[in-house]
């Protein structure tokens, strides 16, 4: 078994989640077990995975995997997204 660490804000570098993932599991494979109504970014040892990576991205053991939540929406009013 391998660890995965979820952001639950991508503002709040304090509140995690850790879970473990079984090995071999892809990238995308794990992101199914996570809630669908969330965007979320992957980082594995501080490389950021691009979404088409997802399905052929395998964590070896012991690697950091990380998904931090994406800051969505707005309209391009920067004080009201921050609000």
């Amino acid at each position: 078994m391998g660890e995965i660490v979820v952001r639950k804000s991508p503002l709040n570098f304090v509140e995690v989640e850790t879970r473990l993932r079984p090995v071999g599991q892809s990238i995308l494979e794990i992101r199914a077990s996570l809630p669908q109504e969330v965007d979320f970014a992957v980082s594995i040892n501080g490389r950021i995975i691009i979404r088409e990576e997802w399905a052929w991205t395998i964590p070896l053991p012991g690697d950091f995997v990380l998904f931090t939540p994406i800051v969505a929406g707005g309209g391009g009013d920067v004080l009201r997204t921050v609000a």
